[in-house]
């Protein structure tokens, strides 16, 4: 799946998708804080992991991917940190998994 800025250009402002804004680093989630996550090739690949709607631990993900195990995790850190992914803790493992279900509908 290749995203490219102007399609997120035109999903999030020619359809008028209203994002619900949350707390992001002390400031607010923007339209261009989204589209900064989104940019990054890692991360999509790391949300087209989590597209099937499990949630997958860090090893998983890195499992599927080229990426180093650090480098999953600050990806991970930085879609959490902005509700584009959420974290279920269990005893010892960490799941991260899709946290909204327009993110499905736009990286589908």
């Amino acid at each position: 799946m290749i995203v490219t800025s102007s399609s997120l250009l035109q999903f999030f402002f020619g359809k008028m998708l209203l994002i619900t804004f949350c707390r992001f680093n002390g400031g607010i989630i923007t339209y261009t804080t989204i589209l900064r996550l989104l940019s990054d090739r890692s991360r999509i690949t790391i949300l087209d992991i989590l597209m099937d709607g499990r949630a997958y631990t860090v090893n998983e993900i890195t499992a599927f991917t080229k990426l180093k195990q650090h480098t999953v995790s600050y990806h991970l850190k930085l879609l959490t940190e902005a509700k584009l992914t959420a974290v279920k803790q269990t005893f010892v493992c960490r799941y991260s998994k899709v946290y909204h279900k327009w993110l499905f509908i736009f990286l589908t």
